[in-house]
């Protein structure tokens, strides 16, 4: 599937938002307090602004917001009119090259890489570091590879027209709600089932696509927006020589 198809895919999604104390306690989650203090951050993949603004929140200075959907950004725009702290533009994560070098504090990606191939998941990577100053942090969230049945849900999205695909989420996002415990190791409300859930079938990659230390994995938080059971965490410190992190695939099997 196409990058700009999946820009197309989350335009659905546009009218769903995540509430505020969840998106709080996710960067509570993962930044300790007065750490994004004074910070230029980047939110990879920032949909709707969702993150971006609990980034600002909790200290930020400044966070550009970047996606592939041009109607979630309108959307961001929208719901944050006014607020000259946060800017959102359409970009491509693996192709960063209208910021330079060092330009953020702090890369912050948590739910976007599962929409890049493997390779495209290792070009982004390499981005957010090139444009994170050194002494700067990457976090970044990848989904856990749990088999074939996620697979095969990826496979026959990926064939379905996306109306059709559509009417199917609407239809079914109520039913399969009781099986979220037991898929995706949290309870989820039938929205974020709906809209973050079934939507990112399309599209999605699982795995850590890119060889990184154990040393840099931290916990992956648990609530709506993600779980240990699927989601894996990383915090990368970003070296005075960025040359001296390996981001080359990870080894197989």
């Amino acid at each position: 599937m196409s990058r700009k198809s999946i820009g197309e895919i989350f335009d659905y999604t546009r009218h769903h938002s995540q509430a505020p104390e969840l998106t709080d306690r996710v960067v509570e989650h993962y930044f300790a307090a007065g750490e994004l203090a004074g910070k230029t951050v980047l939110d990879a993949g920032c949909r709707v602004g969702d993150h971006s603004s609990a980034l600002l929140r909790k200290g930020a200075r400044r966070v550009v917001g970047v996606d592939l959907s041009a109607q979630c950004l309108a959307e961001a725009r929208r719901r944050f009119t006014g607020i000259d702290a946060l800017e959102f533009l359409q970009r491509d994560i693996a192709d960063l090259g209208s910021f330079a070098d060092s330009s953020f504090d702090v890369a912050y990606c948590t739910g976007t890489m599962t929409f890049l191939a493997p390779g495209q998941a290792r070009r982004a990577l390499r981005e957010l570091v090139r444009v994170t100053r050194p002494g700067g942090i990457v976090l970044v969230l990848f989904l856990r590879d749990r088999g074939t049945l996620p697979r095969i849900a990826t496979w026959i999205a990926d064939r379905l027209p996306l109306r059709l695909y559509r009417l199917l989420v609407e239809a079914l996002g109520g039913w399969l709600r009781p099986l979220a415990p037991w898929v995706l190791g949290r309870q989820v409300g039938v929205s974020f089932l709906k809209n973050d859930v079934l939507w990112s079938l399309q599209g999605s990659h699982y795995g850590v696509p890119v060889a990184l230390p154990d040393e840099l994995l931290v916990e992956t938080i648990r609530c709506e927006f993600c779980s240990p059971e699927t989601t894996v965490s990383y915090r990368i410190p970003v070296p005075e020589d960025k040359r001296l992190l390996e981001l080359g695939p990870a080894p197989a099997g």
